[in-house]
């Protein structure tokens, strides 16, 4: 019993350690995109630089580039609404995978799972937070 009780609680202190090692990299991540999101500010905006270096390479007239930066703004929206849709997605998917591990759990088991989740969910709000 007592051999029982021991791996339990190892296996406890295992899950804990990777859910904060999940949250550590998730705000790593965060703080990194941060980072390059006030460097690009800096230095301009991607289009401009890409239009640029089109510029420099090809000679582009003040019309081409007037007409380019329609093309490349119009292009950044388009990926900035599907990265969006990607996420909505990506956390559609998430959630089914939850519920239907929730299903095959313990009522015991779903406690500790879901108290796992809302670490995970508090992990990325802080780092949401620490952010901006």
């Amino acid at each position: 019993m007592k051999r029982a009780w021991i791996i339990s609680l190892m296996v406890l202190g295992i899950s804990t350690s990777a859910i904060c090692a999940d949250s550590a990299k998730s705000a790593a991540k965060t703080a990194a995109a941060q980072v390059k999101d006030d460097t690009q500010d800096e230095r301009g905006s991607k289009v401009d630089r890409r239009i640029e270096s089109m510029t420099t390479d090809l000679g582009l007239s003040k019309s081409q580039q007037e007409s380019i930066r329609k093309v490349l703004e119009d292009s950044h929206e388009k990926n900035k609404a599907l990265r969006r849709e990607m996420s909505d997605k990506h956390q559609a998917i998430k959630d089914d995978a939850d519920a239907k591990i929730g299903a095959l759990l313990k009522p015991d088991q779903k406690k500790k799972f879901a108290a796992a989740q809302d670490a995970k969910s508090e992990g990325r709000r802080m780092s949401k937070d620490a952010g901006n």
